[in-house]
């Protein structure tokens, strides 16, 4: 077997690549969030949009009818 002092050495190498990893588990974690927020934003605009999309063809349709009526029945 090794001696004490390769075992130490071992420890605190295998010690200093965990905390390594953990440093980047941790960034890709941060990342992972924004772009997760990125993306929330981005359906709600896509909404947003859609929806004034809506609005604006339900008024365009309701004044497209009520102007046939006004010339059926004026």
């Amino acid at each position: 077997m090794g001696s004490p002092q390769q075992s130490e050495d071992q420890r605190a190498e295998r010690l200093a690549r965990l905390e390594a990893n953990v440093e980047i588990l941790l960034e890709q974690g941060r990342e992972n969030r924004e772009e997760h927020r990125n993306l929330v934003d981005q359906i709600i605009k896509i909404r947003t949009t859609d929806f004034r999309i809506l609005v604006g063809l339900l008024i365009s349709g309701d004044l497209a009818i009520l102007g046939l009526m006004y010339r059926a029945l004026g």
